[in-house]
């Protein structure tokens, strides 16, 4: 929608206010997924990140965990960063996360 009034405005020679221009930019950044392929991938990266992977316990014995919570898959995947040390700074408890490189 926002897209649309910019463009009408350009159309209609119509200063477009800084504010604007700054949200259309920042909107562009965040726009939702539009394929069905890109909702697919997200799909499966979804269950990569909650697909529990074996670790030995304490007393040596192997246990099935996650490798992360639901709350950190659903920041990652909204935030999509780019390497393990910049999913660390957006999801602060992913700091400690030894399954994040997987």
């Amino acid at each position: 929608i926002l897209g649309e009034v910019r463009t009408k405005r350009l159309r209609e020679n119509i200063i477009i206010p800084e504010g604007m221009e700054k949200t259309v930019s920042f909107v562009k950044k965040f726009r939702p997924l539009q394929s069905e392929l890109s909702f697919q991938k997200m799909k499966e990266a979804k269950e990569s990140l909650l697909k529990r992977v074996e670790v030995e316990a304490q007393d040596g014995s192997v246990v099935k965990m996650r490798r992360c919570k639901d709350f950190e898959a659903v920041q990652l995947l909204n935030l999509m960063p780019r390497t393990p040390d910049e999913a660390k700074m957006l999801v602060p408890t992913m700091k400690d996360n030894e399954f994040l490189v997987e």
